[in-house]
């Protein structure tokens, strides 16, 4: 049943809370944004999704500066009569994202990423965290520790990676608009697009070799405040393709996106975030790891240095009911905001 098999897989996040709720003391946040993380499948992550949105826009004439690194774990595959697909190595990801106020209402940003791919040396690790909770790694296939990225069609190699590399990946560059703030930031609504431009190289996956166009509504409130409170927030949105290089006979134009998520102020400076993101298919196919539609949660904890504008958050990602997102993903942010 799916309720089992999102309990069982949804163990490794929830273990986090835990940890996170018996560690917390009395040190508010600077912001109650959520994780700064997309899906990371190799083939899926060159092309412009956006990051999970914020909607506390960055005030006029400040910036804010954030680093992001992901730590990211393959061990899928799949085959039917026409198709072969194989996922197995290590992604890290390093996103340094800056973002200015224009005006009070308007915010631009830019993210720059950096990729490795690597063999890893998690897949040991990996399988006893599974078993400590009782998971099947049955869909961890292949050799342990070695990269493998590669997609068969009609038993001809159409893309094969077996050499770690790394280099810049695609930038993507953004404009924000505040529509509404009521009840002084109890709810507020904002609109962003995003450009990602195609500076990385395709043949690495790096990038996906052309320009993509995204566009979304997100939205959050305050359910109630006090010494806690819990905001939830939402998003909705749609990312236009354009034609590109990676399985580029595959790929879909348009993809919609969206997600939820919930923010629980446990103590001063301290926060409890989940989040769901969810996107539909980027390729005509018929196996998970590329034609199936994706839900992604991460889970974790955010902690605020007391008189400072400096946050760190530390997350775990995980794939709920398909293998287009990967098993688990190990999620670092650290942010400062400064002021004009």
């Amino acid at each position: 049943m799916i309720s089992v098999r999102w309990a069982k897989r949804c163990g490794p996040v929830l273990l986090c809370f835990v940890i996170a709720f018996l560690v917390s003391a009395p040190a508010v946040s600077a912001d109650d944004g959520p994780f700064v993380i997309r899906s990371q499948n190799p083939f899926t992550r060159v092309f412009g999704l956006p990051m999970y949105p914020s909607t506390a826009t960055t005030r006029s004439g400040q910036w804010d500066g954030l680093l992001v690194f992901d730590i990211v774990n393959h061990a899928d595959s799949g085959d039917d009569a026409d198709e072969t697909v194989v996922l197995d190595g290590e992604t890290y990801i390093a996103n340094a994202i800056v973002s200015f106020g224009l005006t009070d209402r308007w915010q631009l940003g830019a993210d720059v990423p950096y990729v490795w791919y690597s063999a890893g040396r998690m897949d040991g690790f990996l399988e006893n965290w599974h078993d400590l909770f009782s998971i099947s790694n049955n869909n961890r296939g292949g050799p342990e520790d070695e990269l493998l990225i590669s997609y068969m069609r009609d038993q001809a190699p159409v893309y094969v990676m077996t050499e770690a590399n790394s280099g810049i990946g695609d930038v993507r560059v953004w404009a924000t608009y505040e529509l509404m703030d009521r009840g002084e930031g109890r709810t507020r609504i904002v609109t962003r697009a995003t450009l990602k431009l195609p500076t990385g190289d395709s043949d690495d996956l790096h990038g996906s070799g052309a320009a993509d166009l995204a566009w979304d509504v997100a939205v959050r409130h305050t359910l109630y405040e006090g010494r806690t409170s819990v905001s939830l927030s939402a998003h909705v949105g749609v990312l236009a393709l354009g034609n590109g290089d990676v399985l580029a006979d595959y790929q879909e134009d348009i993809v919609p996106y969206g997600g939820i998520g919930i923010v629980w102020h446990i103590a001063k400076h301290m926060d409890l975030m989940a989040q769901i993101y969810g996107q539909a298919s980027y390729f005509d196919s018929d196996l998970d790891a590329l034609g199936a539609s994706s839900v992604q949660l991460t889970a974790g904890v955010r902690y605020g240095w007391p008189n400072t504008k400096v946050e760190l958050l530390l997350g775990l990602a995980q794939d709920l009911f398909a293998d287009t997102t990967p098993d688990i993903a190990f999620h670092f942010e650290l942010r400062k905001v400064f002021a004009r």
